[in-house]
């Protein structure tokens, strides 16, 4: 064999080796499809070839790298297309989720469209489906899912269903909320179904509240099934039942069988005023009753125990009660009396008259409530809670007050 022949075999030996060497798959993968080379790999997409990674299928198409499968332990994604896999860590860039499994990590940019996050912050990109078990959301948009567990800031959420966690200072476009912390000044609920969870503030438009927790806040609108509302504003929509604690009621349907403290108090007072407009019935300040009848007023006087039978009548003109038992004009006229002051009794009868978190607070309400009358409240020792109430004239016996939780509750026997 001649000495070129030897050297021409060793250099094609070389050559093969150098090859082999050139196209041997980095650590971590172990498929390339597509007619994607190693030399292409390293080429175009070096932080897929020098990422941590086991067990990978990776491909390529007109948008770029394709991860088909396998799991990226660590390093940056700097876009393409992931088909399946699992994520363990590290930052993506974005590029497009189809369906996978991701355990921790940084998610910058890109579309999600399915499959499961465990945890990790998602920041400034588009999710269309999958489930969201925990983890921070600090921008984007959320159009469809499961949210189980978490923090959601700073975002819009377009629809969708949340199990639990922390939705802050965000837009809820639709969507059904089955339980949660709602907080944050600047979150908006513009419509959908909320079933349990704590609302700490924020504006509500539209939708269905099943129930659960209202703390503070603007209602705009909706319906309001069943719930406890504990403060803000509800401005429009419809009351169907539940407990009011306290609040503004500014306008609405109200449908439920019990009246909030709010309504009734307003009610009481309209009432009150209509009343005097007519020239019917006005309360006195020491708790009698000025009744119009023919354009001239009478004053009918009451016991102090309230307004069950009276115990005479001052004419116009007069200033001394004529015995109603004893005094023929006062019996005549208290017949002609008695039709009006019924529809009056009728019409201010009542249970829950207002409520305050105060003893202080309750006795201001009682004393709009009796048209200025002077209150004291005193404490029945039998009966744990529970207050007689007191004008200038003595005890009544048509009203208390009840301490129930933190509140103090204003009644009519």
């Amino acid at each position: 064999m001649s000495v070129r022949t030897q050297t021409d075999m060793k250099m094609t030996k070389l050559k093969h080796l150098l090859k082999e060497t050139e196209e041997q798959l980095p650590v971590g993968i172990v498929e390339l499809r597509d007619g994607l080379t190693v030399d292409k790999l390293r080429m175009k997409y070096p932080w897929v070839a020098n990422a941590k990674t086991k067990d990978a299928v990776v491909g390529e198409d007109i948008g770029g790298v394709v991860w088909y499968d396998g799991t990226w332990i660590y390093g940056i994604w700097q876009g393409g297309t992931w088909e399946d896999g699992t994520w363990k860590g590290g930052f993506w860039k974005g590029g497009i989720w189809e369906d996978g499994r991701w355990e921790d990590g940084m998610f910058e940019k890109g579309i999600w469209k399915g499959g499961q996050w465990d945890k990790g912050t998602f920041s400034d990109g588009t999710w269309e489906d999958g489930t969201w078990r925990n983890g921070e959301w600090l921008g984007g948009e959320w159009k469809g899912g499961t949210w189980l567990n978490g923090e959601f800031k700073y975002s819009t959420w377009e629809d969708g269903t949340w199990k639990g966690g922390e939705f802050i200072d965000s837009i809820w476009e639709t969507g059904t909320w089955k339980t949660g912390e709602w907080r944050g000044t600047y979150n908006e609920w513009k419509k959908g179904t909320w079933e349990d969870g704590t609302w700490h503030g924020g504006i509500w438009r539209k939708g269905k509240w099943k129930g659960g927790t209202w703390l503070s806040g603007n209602w705009k609108g909706g319906t309001w099934e069943d719930g406890i509302w504990k403060g803000g504003m509800f401005e429009n929509g419809t009351w169907k039942g539940g407990e009011w604690h306290g609040g503004v009621w500014k306008r609405g349907n109200w449908k439920a069988r019990e009246p909030h403290p709010n309504e009734k108090f307003e009610t009481k007072i309209k009432l009150g005023q209509l009343l005097k407009e007519n020239t019917q019935v006005t309360v006195t300040k020491m708790g009698d009753l000025d009744v119009v009848y023919n354009g001239e007023t009478y004053r009918v006087g009451y016991p102090a125990d309230g307004y069950n039978t009276p115990y005479g009548i001052v004419f116009p003109g007069e200033d001394v009660f004529r015995n109603i038992r004893k005094d023929k004009d006062a019996k005549r006229i208290w017949k002609k009396l008695e039709p009006i002051v019924n529809k009056y009794k009728s019409l201010s009868e009542g249970r829950l008259l207002g409520t305050s978190p105060s003893l202080d607070g309750i006795q201001n309400i009682i004393s709009q409530y009796l048209m200025g009358s002077t209150i004291t409240l005193d404490k029945i020792s039998d009966r744990p809670e529970t207050y007689s109430v007191s004008t200038k004239k003595g005890k009544s016996n048509n009203y208390k007050v009840v301490k129930k939780g933190k509140r103090y509750r204003f009644e009519e026997i």
